[in-house]
C-alpha cells in the first residue's frame, strides 16, 4: 500500500525537462552580450552629458570680473599752509566737543515729607553745558509721575521741590528722566535717565 501511495505521487508528478547543454550556453551568451551592449550604451550617454556641460562651460561667454576700485591718495592741495595759531584752533575745537557735550549732577538720595510733600532733591545743571534741560520724577514699582520740573538753564541747580503726588511713607526706587534742549529751537534733542531713592517720612 506506501508503495501504491508512492507510485500516485510520482505518477502526479509533472516530468521535468532539462533543456539541452547548448541551447542554455546560447542563451546565457546572448544575455552576456546584451549586459555588454547596455553598459556600452550607458557609458557612451555619461560620456555624451559630461561633454556636452564640459563644452558649455568652457566655450560659453566668459565673463571678467570688473577689477576693485582702489582709493588713492590725491597729490598735495597748493592751499595747505601750515597753521600759524595752533593754541587758537585747539581751543575752538575744544569749544566744539564741549558744545556737543553734557553733563549732570544728581544727588541719588532725596528725601520728602509725607504730609506736605516738600522735600530735599539735588540736580545741578553745570556753566560748561550748553543745554537746558527739564526733568520728571517717576516711581518705579507704580509708573507714577510724581514730579515734573521747568526748565533748567546751564549754571542753574535745583536744591529742594515740592512733589506734586504725595507717596505713603517708605522707600521707594525712582527714575529721573532728564529732557535735552536745544538753547536756539528749544526742541528736545536728547534725553538720558538716572536711577535715585527716594525716602519718604
Amino acid at each position: 500500500m506506501i508503495d501504491n501511495d508512492m507510485n500516485d505521487r510520482g505518477a502526479r508528478r509533472a516530468p521535468v525537462q532539462t533543456e539541452p547543454p547548448d541551447a542554455s550556453e546560447g542563451t546565457r551568451e546572448k544575455r552576456r552580450r546584451n549586459k555588454k551592449l547596455l553598459l556600452a550604451l550607458l557609458l557612451l550617454l555619461l560620456l555624451l552629458v559630461l561633454g556636452t556641460c564640459t563644452a558649455a562651460r568652457f566655450l560659453g561667454d566668459k565673463q571678467e570680473d570688473a577689477p576693485a576700485a582702489v582709493a588713492i591718495m590725491p597729490g598735495l592741495d597748493a592751499n595747505a599752509e601750515d597753521i600759524a595759531d595752533r593754541e587758537g584752533m585747539e581751543n575752538a575745537m575744544q569749544n566744539t566737543a564741549d558744545a556737543n557735550y553734557f553733563t549732570l549732577q544728581v544727588n541719588p538720595e532725596a528725601s520728602f515729607s509725607s504730609q506736605t510733600g516738600e522735600g530735599r532733591f539735588e540736580l545741578v545743571n553745570p556753566f560748561d553745558n550748553v543745554f537746558p534741560i527739564s526733568f520728571d520724577i517717576t516711581l518705579d514699582e507704580s509708573g507714577r509721575t510724581i514730579y515734573q520740573s521747568g526748565a533748567v538753564m546751564p549754571g542753574k541747580q535745583i536744591r529742594g521741590i515740592t512733589l506734586a503726588s504725595k507717596p505713603d511713607p517708605g522707600s521707594y526706587q525712582a527714575t529721573v528722566d532728564v529732557f535735552i534742549y536745544d538753547r536756539q529751537t528749544q526742541e528736545k534733542e536728547g534725553e538720558t535717565k538716572v536711577k535715585i531713592t527716594l525716602n519718604v517720612e
